[in-house]
Order: structure tokens, then sequence, then C-alpha cells
């Protein structure tokens, strides 16, 4: 073989060389760069999760749920009411308006759930984000009399 032709293979070949060379530490260093992006993502995870379970333990997740008491009283869903008291659901849970399930059931003319709620001990005279109390919001055409007059009762 020509020295000529021996000088272009060796050339080829520590152009092969390098280039493997820089693929690899290119590749070496994103596989590193995907592995710690994921680690982050991991541990985010984890995190959320320790806090989801930390909100859960202490009811703190229960304090704006709308799901469940909010709801039913909104509903008039008086059953669903004394089911969720019974699992020790907290009957002065504030929504995001700083209203208790005894808000939601005034507005929205629910007289069953206004005197499950009072039957059960919640307060009447609790004010939301606006400074209204119950009585405040309810519309005395929509409730019956009797849960009217005893809303308006365990408000003063």
């Amino acid at each position: 073989m020509q020295k000529w032709m021996l000088a272009i293979l060796n050339w080829i070949l520590k152009v092969l060389q390098n280039t493997v060379r820089w693929l690899y530490e290119t590749l070496r260093d994103f596989v590193k760069e995907i592995m710690i992006f994921a680690f982050g993502i991991f541990i985010l995870g984890v995190i959320g999760l320790i806090l989801l379970f930390f909100a859960e333990i202490t009811g703190i997740s229960r304090a704006f749920d709308n799901s469940t008491i909010h709801e039913a009283a909104k509903a008039g869903k008086i059953e669903r009411i004394s089911d969720l008291l019974d699992e020790g659901e907290n009957i002065e849970a504030k929504d995001n308006n700083g209203g208790t399930p005894l808000h939601d059931a005034a507005w929205n003319g629910q007289p069953e759930a206004i005197t499950t709620l009072l039957d059960r001990g919640a307060n009447a005279t609790a004010k939301n984000n606006e400074n209204k109390q119950p009585i405040d919001i309810a519309d005395s055409e929509s409730l019956s009399e009797i849960a009217y007059k005893r809303l308006q009762a365990a408000s003063k």
C-alpha cells in the first residue's frame, strides 16, 4: 500500500475516532441532563405526595373543598350532609368566599339543609368574607317560614 493511502486512511481513522469521542461526550452530557431533569421531576412528585398526605391527615385539604359538605348544602342533600358530618366533616368549613355550609344552604334556599345544619350545631352568626351572616344572604321568599325564622332566631 502506498504511503499517501496510509496517510489518508490514518486521517479518516482519526476523524472517525474524534467524531465518536465527540458523540460519546455529547450523549453522556445529554443523558446526564435528562437524568437530572428526571430526578428533579421525581423529587417534585414526592414532595407533592407528602404535601397531599399532610393536608389529608391534618384536614387542610377539606378547608377549601367545595365538593363535599358545601355542595351537599347547596343542593339540599340532607342525608349527604348528615353522612359527611358523621364522618368528621367540619360543619364550619370555609369555602373560597369565607362562607360556611350554612351560608350555602341559605343562599340557595334549602330549608331542610338549614334545619339539619342548625340541628347539628352550625354557627348561624358566622360571617363570610363580605362580613355577612347566613341570614343576611338568605332569600326569605324561597325558604319556608319555619326555616327562615329558625335561622333568624339563631342569628341573634
